[in-house]
């Protein structure tokens, strides 16, 4: 809530600035219809997905092989010589501990999966940067927003069109791999 705050109160300071230089253009982007429009996205997406689905299966197969292991612990835990218990139990603990080595290397902070989102968003965040700059040049605009920050805007501040234009344009033209 404060950076949205800080955000607005920055935006209404380079409005009230705008007004004041001469030449001063400002714009925005609607960053979710470039995801949503712009088709690399969408295939990212789901290779994300896919490596998502993925692990959830093996996440699954391994939980259920720890759930398998505890249940059998419990049950021949009455009638296992103490060795035998001892060694069932250091078993289990030893796959636990894989289990939620695997859950944190997967899922976790600076996973896997985390890994690969930003890898896969990275080159496709670079070239919306770069189609922004194009369009923002080509026409002239000092300041381009993203609508996440955007309070009130004036009919024809929003860039998306012309940026996912670019954006098509030059993925149309790039050579294929």
């Amino acid at each position: 809530m404060k950076k949205i705050l800080i955000t607005t109160v920055v935006i209404l300071c380079l409005a009230a600035f705008a007004s004041a230089q001469e030449g001063v253009k400002l714009g925005y982007v609607d960053s979710d219809r470039i995801r949503q429009e712009f088709k690399e996205f969408a295939t990212a997406q789901e290779q994300l997905d896919s490596m998502i689905i993925s692990s959830q299966r093996q996440d699954s197969i391994l939980a259920t092989e720890l759930e398998k292991l505890q249940d059998e612990l419990v049950r021949q835990g009455s009638v296992l010589s103490p060795a035998k218990k001892a060694e069932k139990e250091k078993s289990f603990e030893a796959k636990q501990a894989a289990y939620f080595q695997f859950r944190q290397a997967t899922f976790g902070q600076g996973g896997k999966l985390e890994m690969l989102r930003m890898t896969l968003s990275k080159p496709i965040l670079d070239k919306v940067m770069e189609a922004v700059k194009r369009v923002a040049k080509a026409e002239g605009y000092t300041f381009v927003f993203s609508d996440e920050s955007v309070v009130f805007a004036k009919d024809g501040s929003d860039l998306t069109d012309k940026v996912l234009a670019d954006l098509n344009k030059t993925a149309s033209t790039a050579p294929k791999k």
